[in-house]
């Protein structure tokens, strides 16, 4: 038998999707097909970066609904040294082999080359998402980390037979021992999605985090801390940004909230880790959101064309098309239109019409 025996145990597709109530059954926990995770862009846990999803297209080659798609697995090995063999006559006198393998080592991997995430994705940001997938990736470490510590030996019995066919029976037989483990992470990482997917729930995703970073930090994993970002964010910081997005659907400039969320999030990442600067984008997002008459952003040359325009109108009676174009100068800067350059256009003619000689 070859030095290390491996298998892959699990294959599991993180599903980040938003837009319906509930969890269909294309975004739930699905095991990978045969042969697209490669260990050739595998990496094991860390902070993950929008750049690690590699992926050209979604895994199952067909379903782009996802907001992203993470493909995770955790791997057992064994080493040969460590497997002790006692063969015994089985009741029907044939040979088997009481097999007791010591010391599994379980160790989980991201393929960056699989994970993929949805060129199409917006509303709920970068960082957000990247958050969901880190706790998909850290219900992984975790499981490996704890059967590491839970799991000293794996015995089973197997038939006598030649080297490959004995090989295929061990790992037959070590999956059926693992099979509950496999069941219970599977869980987990359902009962996620049922709790955060499909919506924005930053509340919900707060304390799945801290849970996993609790963990992490109990199970010895020294980087728990900073498993989401390097960057210091404030709590009013994060709040601002969770009162923008509550405030989104019901928004009239849905689009515009979208640029300053984004915008805000984008700084809080490294290199920039600018919380200061997040903050005042979400708060101008949630003031746009609350202020019907939340200001466009007006050049003081088209403000004074306007006043220009209004003053002359005041010694002028009976032209109503300057007043008509007044009118429409002053609703070009306010929402939704917020047009400088037409409210500007508009009271240069204005002004002209009423200065003509």
């Amino acid at each position: 038998m070859t030095q290390f025996i491996r298998i892959t145990i699990y294959l599991y597709l993180a599903y980040m999707i938003g837009g319906c109530a509930g969890l269909p059954e294309h975004a739930r926990p699905k095991k990978l097909a045969s042969g697209k995770f490669s260990m050739a862009d595998a990496i094991t846990y860390r902070r993950l970066a929008r750049t690690d999803f590699k992926g050209e297209h979604h895994p199952s080659g067909r379903d782009e609904r996802a907001r992203a798609t993470t493909c995770l697995r955790v791997q057992w090995r064994i080493d040969e040294q460590s497997v002790q063999y006692e063969y015994a006559e089985s009741e029907d006198g044939g040979r088997v082999v009481n097999v007791k393998a010591k010391n599994p080592v379980f160790q989980a991997y991201m393929d960056r080359s699989c994970s993929w995430w949805n060129p199409k994705s917006t509303g709920l940001g970068q960082f957000y998402l990247l958050e969901h997938e880190q706790i998909h990736f850290a219900f992984y470490e975790i499981a490996a980390r704890r059967w590491n510590k839970e799991i000293d030996s794996i015995e089973f019995q197997i038939k006598a037979g030649d080297q490959q066919a004995m090989r295929q029976d061990m790992i037959s037989n070590i999956n059926r021992f693992l099979e509950p483990r496999y069941a219970a992470l599977n869980k987990r990482n359902l009962e996620f999605d049922k709790d955060t997917s499909m919506a924005y729930r930053p509340k919900k995703h707060k304390r799945w985090l801290d849970t996993v970073r609790q963990e992490l930090s109990a199970l010895g994993y020294l980087g728990a801390a900073s498993i989401v970002s390097d960057c210091h964010v404030d709590e009013a910081t994060r709040q601002a940004i969770a009162r923008a997005k509550r405030l989104l659907p019901e928004s009239n400039y849905h689009e515009s909230m979208i640029r300053l969320i984004e915008q805000a999030e984008a700084y809080l990442e490294p290199p920039d880790c600018y919380s200061a600067k997040a903050r005042i984008l979400a708060e101008r997002a949630v003031a746009m959101a609350r202020n019907s008459t939340f200001p466009c952003q007006v050049t003081v040359e088209t403000r004074q064309a306007i006043d220009a325009a209004v003053e002359a109108a005041e010694n002028e009676f009976g032209q109503a098309e300057p007043l008509r174009l007044i009118s429409l100068a002053k609703n070009a800067i306010k929402p939704p239109e917020c047009d400088n350059v037409r409210a500007r256009i508009l009271a240069d003619k204005a002004y002209q019409l009423l200065t003509e000689k």
